[in-house]
């Protein structure tokens, strides 16, 4: 059993960014969306990558519907599995050999974050997962905790920005 932690502890994972370019014409959102997802496997980042963009061009369309009163939500049928779909992936192999043991999580979004430097300790593609688990979470608590006006709304664009935004890293030990 220790051993099979062992191996688990220093094997490699995936990142994969996955970006799509949104055609207005075809589906009401124009830009490119961009987010990131590491897992295990590179199939598996793959796949949460994708899910990940189908859950941005959902949120944009909410965002959209609700400040543009022009757009409706019908214009935005389909567009997150078109997402899915046409996304380009980009995957790399992350070696959690080289990455320290105590990982630092920032999040550049002055108006849901205070720039507090959080911190997890643990190696590689979990680190990642934790903490970007980790600072949605205490991003979404600070929300709920300052209680502005619309409280809904900023939690919902702060976790939107969260998810696409927060960044682990991992310095190497010394």
């Amino acid at each position: 059993m220790f051993l099979l932690f062992t191996v688990l502890a220093h094997a490699e994972g995936a990142r994969c960014v996955a970006t799509w370019q949104a055609d207005a014409q075809a589906c009401g959102i124009d830009g490119a969306l961009m987010t990131s997802a590491t897992a295990p496997s590179m199939e598996a980042a793959e796949r949460l990558a994708r899910r990940r963009l189908g859950r941005i061009v959902d949120l944009t369309a909410e965002d959209l519907v609700e400040k543009v009163r022009s757009h409706t939500g019908s214009e935005f049928f389909g567009c997150s599995a078109n997402a899915r779909e046409e996304a380009d992936i980009t995957c790399s192999i992350e070696k959690a050999t080289s990455d320290g043991p105590f990982c630092f999580i920032t999040l550049d979004d002055p108006e849901c974050w205070d720039g507090t430097v959080l911190t997890i300790d643990d190696q590689g593609w979990r680190a990642v997962l934790a903490g970007r688990e980790k600072m949605c979470q205490a991003v979404d608590e600070r929300q709920v905790r300052l209680n502005y006006t619309h409280v809904d709304e900023r939690r919902a664009r702060c976790q939107e920005s969260c998810a696409v935004g927060a960044v682990v890293s991992c310095p190497p030990v010394r």
